[in-house]
């Protein structure tokens, strides 16, 4: 019954995540012209930096270079809506969600 239970809070989160995903979207797009693509960046930032903080100036370096569309992280320990939009802000995107639920 556990397992149910977890299965349809998932459910329940990626249903919102992409409720809240389509409330951002920028009104009167049309469908992409082919050979559009979505470039999609996930990175783990390992603890926040708080390890090795010497990593965070290639991070964001990397991540200005690839220029993704969207940008998708984990581990971000000791982050803050704050901090995560001035390093959104260092690879030039506007927009920034952080969802998590401690640390």
């Amino acid at each position: 019954m556990n397992q149910r239970i977890i299965l349809n809070r998932r459910e329940f989160a990626a249903a919102g995540a992409a409720g809240v995903g389509a409330l951002l979207l920028p009104r009167g797009l049309s469908a992409a012209k082919p050979g559009n693509k979505l470039k999609l960046l996930s990175y783990n930032v390992w603890y926040g930096f708080t390890k090795k903080p010497d990593r965070k100036a290639g991070y964001l370096s990397f991540v200005k270079e690839q220029a993704p569309d969207i940008v998708s992280l984990q581990e971000l320990n000791t982050y803050t809506p704050a901090k995560l939009a001035a390093d959104a802000k260092a690879w030039s995107h506007p927009h920034t969600v952080l969802l998590k639920e401690k640390g």
